[in-house]
């Protein structure tokens, strides 16, 4: 089969609103199998002759055209980022999955060639992998495929629920490949790992939107001019949890929805179930883990331990306990004070709204805002550039497993970002204890915890900050309802 390829132009947005490629996304079910192997007999039967490469092609395949049509459905103008490097698909990589390798490639270049889809090459050298989405003609065998009937389906992930990650290496582990972990170590991770499954069917059951947003998609920041979305979608609710340096002692934080990749100014816009949502968060959390655990009896007992004192700079108040925490917060994971300035002004350029104030991003401009804290928290000076901040996930991870269990257990829906959580208005007592019995029960001291500020907004008590749901909302509620009815209609 002979066909030329079409040159297509992508826009910078088209670039932009993009999300990588799912290489866990799979389904087995018979209209999906049906789909893949109409497609591959007719584009790519001559391209494969052993038996074994056929049936990885059709794998890899599968992969690919669920994960398409998903995104299609979630925002059809959204683009799919694929690497096309050999390398990005080598053991223990973020791309490389129990179906996919680098076979992909190949796939991805034929069906371009076949015109399935359209691709826009990208520069993997400068961490720009090409952007493939659907052509017309895949379209419409989509929609003869009747896909639709079957979106809650496709939707379903076989990544794994925990990782340990090689940061030095950048490459990833599931805890059965790795020898070093104790039985007692795999015994915590096999229980972790099923209460991540149990939330995963949960919040599958939730739906998380927007109800003022006009698009399914947020504009989250602008560095150097370069757009970034957050996209709003019921396929991206699934947590999964990451170890850091190969260490059950390291990391362990949950990552995966699409929640954790707001602002906090939009996360208090979120409704669960058609129901405005409440954002509570722990006091100073890291702050006071690490005074928790200093030998000494010293604990933080100030009002906000990232309030100091930087009258030689004309900075508001919310911007410059904005600039300590984040320099506090880097100090402690950094090795040495020199990483941790570079690691502070990378995120100063990002984020330009908190440099208001600042002269410049020189060092003789930073060290004072890092003697003032240190001089504000003199007992834990010793845990600065100490590469402290792994481990203090490792315990703000514990505490957020027990809460999200203990919602389990209740039937509260729980959205959980790192320490923070957020919940339906109507939990917000309930979730207030739970915190505050989950960070005793793990830690043996008490905390302080806070209600966002910004959590009084759209459906508070206040109905001048109301606003009206807009016809997205309303039309994507709607559809999810009807797809999770007819899913639980054909199951049964």
């Amino acid at each position: 089969m002979k066909v030329s390829i079409v040159m297509v132009e992508f826009t910078y947005n088209e670039i932009e609103n993009s999300r990588p490629l799912d290489v866990w996304r799979w389904s087995d079910f018979t209209e999906i199998n049906s789909f893949v192997k109409e497609i591959y007999s007719e584009y790519y039967a001559d391209q494969y002759t052993r038996k074994d490469a056929q049936q990885r092609a059709k794998k890899h395949l599968k992969v690919l055209l669920i994960d398409l049509y998903v995104a299609y459905v979630d925002d059809p103008k959204m683009t799919v980022g694929i690497p096309m490097s050999p390398q990005a698909f080598s053991k223990g990589s973020r791309w490389r999955s129990i179906h996919i390798k680098s076979q992909m490639i190949g796939i991805v270049r034929h069906a371009e060639t076949v015109g399935l889809i359209e691709i826009w090459k990208g520069n993997e050298s400068q961490g720009r992998v090409s952007r493939v989405r659907p052509t017309k003609k895949l379209m419409k065998l989509f929609k003869k495929a009747q896909l639709e009937d079957h979106y809650w389906q496709l939707l379903a992930s076989y990544r794994p629920p925990i990782v340990f990650r090689q940061t030095d290496k950048k490459k990833n582990y599931t805890p059965q490949e790795l020898t070093h972990l104790s039985a007692d170590d795999m015994k915590y991770l096999s229980r972790s790992a099923a209460i991540i499954t149990e939330y995963n069917a949960a919040i599958d059951n939730s739906y998380v939107d927007i109800p003022d947003l006009n698009t399914g998609k947020i504009k989250v920041s602008k560095p150097k001019k370069k757009l970034t979305y957050v996209h709003i979608t019921q396929s991206r609710k699934h947590l999964h949890r990451v170890f850091n340096d190969l260490s059950i002692d390291s990391g362990g934080r949950f990552y995966g929805p699409f929640w954790q990749g707001l602002p906090e100014k939009d996360r208090h816009r979120l409704y669960i179930d058609d129901e405005p949502t409440v954002e509570i968060d722990y006091s100073g959390l890291h702050i006071n883990l690490v005074y928790a655990s200093l030998d000494n009896e010293e604990r933080y007992s100030g009002k906000d331990p990232y309030a100091i004192s930087l009258t030689q700079y004309k900075l508001s108040e919310e911007n410059k306990r904005t600039l300590a925490k984040q320099l506090m917060l880097m100090a402690l994971n950094a090795s040495d004070e020199r990483a941790a300035i570079n690691a502070f002004k990378k995120w100063l350029i990002k984020e330009q709204k908190n440099r208001l104030g600042l002269p410049d991003l020189k060092d003789v401009t930073i060290r004072p805002i890092i003697e003032a804290l240190k001089n504000k928290h003199k007992h834990m000076q010793n845990m600065f550039f100490s590469g402290a901040a792994k481990g203090l996930m490792a315990l703000d991870s514990l505490i957020l497993e027990y809460i999200i269990e203990e919602c389990l257990k209740h039937n509260v829906t729980v959205l959980p970002v790192h320490d923070s959580i957020i919940v339906q208005r109507r939990y917000k007592e309930y979730a207030e204890q739970l915190m505050e019995d989950a960070y005793e029960r793990i830690i043996k001291t008490p905390i302080g915890i806070k209600t966002s500020r910004n959590s009084y907004g759209l459906g508070s008590l206040r109905p001048q900050d109301y606003k009206q749901k807009t016809k997205r909302y309303k039309a994507s509620l709607w559809r999810w309802k009807e797809r999770k009815a007819f899913s639980h209609y054909q199951k049964s």
